[in-house]
């Protein structure tokens, strides 16, 4: 005769497995149970709904998960433009997201686009890209700690310089707000410090670390200066002024730059410091952006050639270059350097364009692509 047990309820075959002070409870074990089955209903609806935002800049978050190669062949970059106020960013955002540059307002808050690889190939070029994502940041005062929003996210950085505030001189300026080369090298430094301040929390952290950024200084509104401004038929001369042009604008802001951050304290070391100032100075090296060694190689170097006398080392420790920076701070260890202007604004309406000189942006177009192909 086949033996038949007698049904056995799941509340009744759980409850050995309770806790003392639950079992000893009036609480039915039906009614704990189903507390726990809602509990866990709720946590699972949360966990589906609570990421529409992250779903929508999914292309801008920062996976720290992954490689730290940021700037693998094959990826979708992001990058950033930071620059003062009216230093020309929108209309470059304009002419490389929508292909046409009209009139424009300073921003008061961010602009994000993708740039289709069919506006910044240029003709021959064989490889295939994906799109860029491009961020426009607003470039007033109060606005500006937008940039530490963003930095952690760029594969690359467009410090935009208006080409005439880069050759003004400093003791030119009429207010605080005004763009000069003052102004420029307080640009440059506070991003180039807020890159440092990346690579800090990234080495502190357990999870793996970002890598540094492609750094462009893009001298805008070229065509302004007197040295572009007349359209000359020989090709050379041209190619001859626009070296000239950002040979003189990047010295300027090279030099505004070495002398703040002497008088702030930071060109000790590569000067190469005494030992008592090492332990004062490394707090300050946390957070730098330079790359003391070859600093100091350089130093030595230049001290040697100019005989070793103590003019010639002191002369070494006021030279500046952003060719010498942390390789952990920017992409290869120096900035790019470029020119770039949009020409005459064009309307929205292609009917009503003017026609512009497209080569103006070729410098900006090609580091684009290097990003993705280095």
């Amino acid at each position: 005769m086949a033996f038949v047990a007698p049904a056995l309820r799941w509340p009744d075959a759980a409850l050995p497995y309770l806790p003392a002070s639950l079992r000893d409870s009036t609480i039915p074990p039906q009614h704990l149970f189903l507390a726990s089955a809602t509990l866990a209903v709720l946590l699972v609806s949360f966990l589906l709904t609570r990421s529409p935002r992250q779903l929508e800049s999914a292309h801008l978050a920062a996976t720290t998960a992954s490689s730290a190669d940021k700037r693998s062949r094959g990826k979708q970059p992001t990058v950033i433009l930071v620059g003062l106020s009216d230093s020309g960013k929108t209309a470059l955002f304009s002419e490389l997201v929508y292909g046409a540059t009209p009139e424009t307002l300073p921003s008061q808050r961010e602009s994000q686009g993708l740039v289709e690889p069919a506006r910044i190939l240029q003709p021959g070029d064989a490889e295939s890209v994906k799109p860029t994502v491009l961020v426009d940041l607003p470039g007033h005062p109060r606005l500006r700690p937008k940039v530490d929003e963003y930095i952690n996210q760029a594969d690359g950085i467009v410090i935009c310089v208006d080409a005439m505030a880069a050759t003004k001189p400093a003791n030119a300026r009429v207010d605080r707000d005004a763009n000069d080369v003052a102004a420029v090298a307080d640009l440059v430094h506070n991003t180039l410090t807020s890159l440092a301040k990346q690579r800090l929390r990234s080495n502190s952290s357990s999870t793996a670390a970002l890598s540094a950024p492609s750094v462009l200084v893009l001298f805008t509104r070229s065509d302004l200066s007197t040295l572009l401004s007349a359209a000359n038929a020989d090709a050379s001369k041209d190619l001859k002024r626009r070296q000239q042009l950002l040979t003189r604008c990047r010295t300027a802001v090279e030099t505004e730059l070495g002398q703040r951050r002497a008088g702030m304290g930071l060109g000790r070391r590569s000067a190469g410091a005494d030992g008592d100032d090492d332990d004062e100075a490394d707090d300050v090296d946390t957070l730098d952006y330079v790359d003391w060694q070859a600093a100091r190689r350089e130093a030595v170097q230049a001290a040697s050639q100019s005989g070793g006398g103590g003019g010639g080392g002191t002369q070494a420790s006021n030279t500046f270059s952003l060719e010498k920076l942390d390789e952990e701070v920017v992409w290869g260890g120096k900035v790019k350097w470029g020119l770039a202007s949009v020409g005459k604004a064009r309307a929205w309406d292609k009917g009503e364009s003017v026609p512009v000189d497209q080569d103006g942006l070729r410098e900006l177009k090609r580091w684009l692509v290097s990003l993705q192909l280095d």
